[in-house]
């Protein structure tokens, strides 16, 4: 029988290899960095983001453009001198982002959940390197090599990137359930994996708290140790869910397709420890420039391993904040704090105020028995709240839902709420908290 034991020092020699990218001597170096000072900290982004800058202005057809001054950075405030880099740019000027004398990388496309998918080219050490921080992060919280998982995913890659999750599974030994293709027969099989012993549960929040619901309706009782929750928005009243539906800890996971690991909780649950080795993040206002810490802004990262198609400011189209809290870890990565929404997740009102999410969540909606929600907003005037909600509350709460959000977007628009079965997802599995037709421009929308 392979032990965790045995299947840990199997990953660290699976993992020490080259040909399967040097995964475990990045991981052990991240695990060492983590403990350094601030200070220090600062100084390897500053080293690592000056050689970035350098290879990308000699390099990279797209920066070759731009004024050599804007290189010349003495701290990392001075990369406000360079532009922001949005969405549409990167799909626009894909070929001339890419370096002519960088490594060959690896293509990954984003799944599109701010409306605009874009394609990405990573470098060997991009890979290695957000790898290696998502291990990590996975350790913060008690889970390692060797352990059990059940892990909820979209199965939509092509077969030859299954090669190296099919190794990983031997090492971390688990079972998957694709999200695009679930049925009862399925949730059956997966829940009853998760009762036969101790399990972390990883997963985005709309799979989760599918899961929840199926779970309190056959009433099983799953054993697992901890939940990840990542790839989506998670709200405070469905983490506050999870964590009674399976009786364990909720951990939220900040990541995308593009970057990959930004940022994750440890647990503390202070705030999300941002992977500072690996990126530099900046939280900037309408002007494009930083805003003070503790206040929303859009969230804007550089990706310092990223020698094939440099990342440089490149917005990611979510909202979110910079934390200057301690965290009781000990650990002095920089704090970020939870994600909003999605810059294109705005409600835009008749008198021309801009809300996000978790306005209508904290407020209203999560002060009921809803367990999940979507906005629809197709003019200034009017606005649907579709909400999972079981029937015997949807009178009652139904009024309370209507009336609350009423008072808060005002009388000059209609709001009318709706209680389908089941919420609309996006290709990419991921659901749609908002739907607009319109332009909210709390940044330059048509750039994004």
């Amino acid at each position: 029988m392979v032990t965790a034991e045995s299947r840990n020092f199997i990953a660290k020699c699976l993992y020490t290899f080259p040909t399967c990218g040097g995964v475990w001597s990045a991981l052990s170096t991240l695990e060492r960095t983590q403990w350094l000072p601030a200070k220090r900290l600062r100084e390897i982004q500053l080293r690592r983001l000056e050689a970035l800058l350098a290879h990308a202005h000699k390099t990279v057809p797209y920066y070759r453009s731009f004024d050599s001054k804007i290189f010349e950075i003495s701290n990392l405030d001075d990369l406000q001198k360079l532009p922001i880099l949005t969405r549409r740019q990167v799909r626009q000027h894909f070929g001339r982002l890419q370096s002519v004398d960088g490594p060959s990388g690896r293509i990954v496309m984003s799944s599109g959940s701010t409306g605009l998918p874009v394609t990405v080219r990573k470098s060997p050490l991009t890979v290695r390197m957000e790898s290696a921080a998502r291990y990590r992060a996975y350790r913060w919280v008690g889970f390692d090599f060797g352990q059990r998982y059940g892990y909820m995913t979209p199965a939509f890659r092509a077969p030859w990137t299954l090669i190296r999750p099919l190794l990983a599974g031997m090492l971390l030994p688990g079972v998957s359930i694709d999200v695009f293709n679930i049925d009862r027969a399925k949730l059956a099989r997966f829940v009853r994996y998760l009762e036969l012993k101790p399990t972390v549960l990883i997963g985005n929040p709309s799979a989760l708290l599918l899961l929840a619901r199926f779970i309190d309706e056959i009433h099983a009782r799953p054993m697992v140790r901890l939940i990840i929750s990542g790839s989506d928005q998670l709200f405070s009243a469905e983490r506050t869910r999870l964590a009674s539906a399976f009786g364990a800890r909720v951990y939220d996971y900040y990541g995308s397709y593009e970057i990959g690991n930004i940022a994750a909780e440890c647990r503390e649950m202070v705030g999300h420890h941002i992977a500072s080795e690996n990126v530099v993040v900046e939280i900037v206002g309408a002007d494009r420039d930083a805003v003070p810490t503790g206040q929303i802004g859009s969230v804007v990262i550089t990706d310092l391993n990223n020698y094939t198609m440099p990342l440089i400011r490149y917005e990611i189209g979510d909202l979110s904040s910079l934390l200057d809290d301690e965290c009781p870890c000990g650990r002095e990565l920089p704090l970020l704090g939870k994600v909003e929404g999605r810059v294109t997740d705005v409600i835009v009102t008749p008198d021309g105020r801009f809300m996000c999410l978790s306005t209508f969540g904290n407020r209203v909606l999560y002060r009921t028995h809803v367990e999940q929600f979507q906005i629809d907003q197709s003019s200034k005037y009017e606005l649907i709240v579709r909400a999972i909600l079981a029937s015997r509350w949807r009178k009652m709460e139904g009024e309370f839902i209507q009336h609350g959000i009423q008072s808060i977007v005002g009388d000059q628009m209609k709001v009318r709420v709706e209680f389908p079965e089941v919420l609309e997802t996006r290709p990419s599995g991921k659901r749609y908290l908002v739907r607009s037709t319109l332009d909210p421009r709390i940044t330059d929308q048509r750039n994004i």
